[in-house]
């Protein structure tokens, strides 16, 4: 188990294809909320103005050292059938065990 556990996600997914939320320009975080399943679990987080990509602030993490933080970004867009869409995500990370356990990316 690690002794100390902070991360940090930037996360800008860009968005393509109409009726979808479009991030080829700069994005808009106002349409976006942090998630916990708990208030105790959850790490810090905020629009992070300093990491920015392509000058734009990016959503961060951060557990504060606590292996059990639990939270997440979230966002809803509409769809339309028959419409290619293609997603992508950076993010950055750092004393994260089980990286593709830890950082998930989903659409629902």
């Amino acid at each position: 188990m690690m002794n100390r556990f902070i991360f940090s996600v930037f996360l800008l997914l860009l968005f393509w294809g109409a009726g979808g939320i479009s991030f080829s320009q700069r994005p808009d975080f106002n349409d976006w909320r942090f998630e916990s399943q708990r208030p105790e679990i959850a790490p810090m987080h905020w629009v992070d103005q300093r990491h920015t990509v392509a000058n734009s602030p990016t959503l961060a993490l951060a557990g504060a050292g606590k292996a059990y933080a639990n939270g997440y970004w979230l966002t809803t867009g509409e769809v339309e059938a028959n419409t290619f869409y293609e997603f992508s995500t950076q993010f950055q990370c750092d004393r994260v065990d089980q990286i593709s356990r830890s950082i998930l990316a989903r659409l629902l």
